[in-house]
């Protein structure tokens, strides 16, 4: 069928569903094999629609065991979803360091004084510390416990959050 669509860019939008088909049921080497078929005449497929392949070429390498690919494939993607695949994939492979940078990627700067943090930040923020806490990395813990100490004071997630940044632990549980 994707051969016979003549206009690449529509090529690429079909290829790009059919990945994402691809992934959902668990077969990644026909998700690449969907992209790569329909990569065609790149230059001519807008940015966006090449951001969303990539993104998915990253997870199906990931998919495949190859997470260093699927990693190198992300380097100088910043999007919020490269980046949100990036800490998956750290976390997944056991990467704390990078992780933990993936993570305060996707969780910004603490709000102002006074202010909740945006919704879903917490667990993203207990994430963060436990990576850290995996990564023995205790000034990132002391730096994430000064700066998002009093914000995470008031979600369901504070006890977790004190536990794993208390100053006389240092993450040491």
């Amino acid at each position: 069928v994707l051969t016979k669509v003549e206009d690449p860019v529509a090529r690429a939008k079909m290829g790009t569903q059919l990945s994402g088909i691809f992934l959902l049921d668990g077969k990644p080497q026909e998700a690449i094999k969907a992209l790569a078929d329909t990569a065609d005449q790149a230059a001519q497929i807008p940015e966006s629609l090449r951001d969303e392949r990539r993104i998915l070429q990253a997870r199906a390498l990931f998919g495949q065991n190859k997470p260093d690919d699927a990693l190198a494939l992300l380097a100088n993607d910043y999007t919020d979803p490269a980046t949100r695949l990036r800490a998956d994939i750290t976390w997944q492979t056991k990467r704390w360091p990078e992780s933990a940078a993936a993570l305060d990627a996707l969780i910004g700067p603490p709000p102002p004084d006074g202010q909740k943090l945006a919704d879903g930040l917490s667990p993203l923020v207990v994430n963060r510390a436990t990576a850290l806490v995996l990564a023995d990395d205790t000034e990132g813990l002391t730096a994430l416990r000064i700066k998002f100490g009093a914000a995470m004071a008031t979600t369901p997630e504070a006890a977790t959050f004190q536990l794993l940044t208390r100053a006389d632990n240092a993450g040491g549980l």
